[in-house]
């Protein structure tokens, strides 16, 4: 009889972003786009877009993207309906329409990610959104990070 966590739960008190909340293992594939996007983002020093800390009682169920000190998106995996959801915040300009809007999201925008082919689209058009902010707020209009 074997007592204590098997080779697919963590030590207690670890957290782990493979795991849900019920202690399922994520699919391989969503965990895989996520951290395909994030790093591609944070990657991309002249964005200066840097993973933020998310303050919850117990282990977050996604992750923050942050840059120019205010907050561009929320990563969640979702693996009940099959993509990585990605919140962009208000805060930023829509560059353009793209394949991976989700159709029912209202006045925001909301990127969904299926395959590992939709983690370039999704570095790109937010990429864009952080050019294209930049552009309208810098007075020259000119370019720069917002101050």
């Amino acid at each position: 009889m074997h007592i204590g966590p098997d080779e697919n739960t963590p030590p207690y008190g670890t957290p782990s972003p493979f795991l849900t909340k019920s202690g399922e293992l994520l699919p391989v594939t969503l965990v895989l786009i996520a951290s395909r996007l994030i790093e591609g983002l944070t990657g991309q020093t002249e964005l200066g877009i840097q993973e933020g800390q998310v303050r919850s009682v117990g282990e977050p169920s996604y992750r923050r993207l942050d840059c120019d000190r205010r907050a561009l998106a929320y990563v969640r995996i979702r693996p009940k309906h099959g993509f990585v959801r990605v919140d962009v915040s208000g805060l930023w300009a829509v560059p353009r329409p793209t394949p991976l809007l989700h159709p029912r999201a209202m006045g925001q925008v909301v990127l969904l990610l299926r395959q590992k082919e939709d983690v370039d689209e999704a570095l790109r058009y937010l990429g864009q959104a952080v050019r294209a902010t930049r552009r309208a707020l810098t007075p020259a209009r000119g370019g720069g990070t917002i101050q």
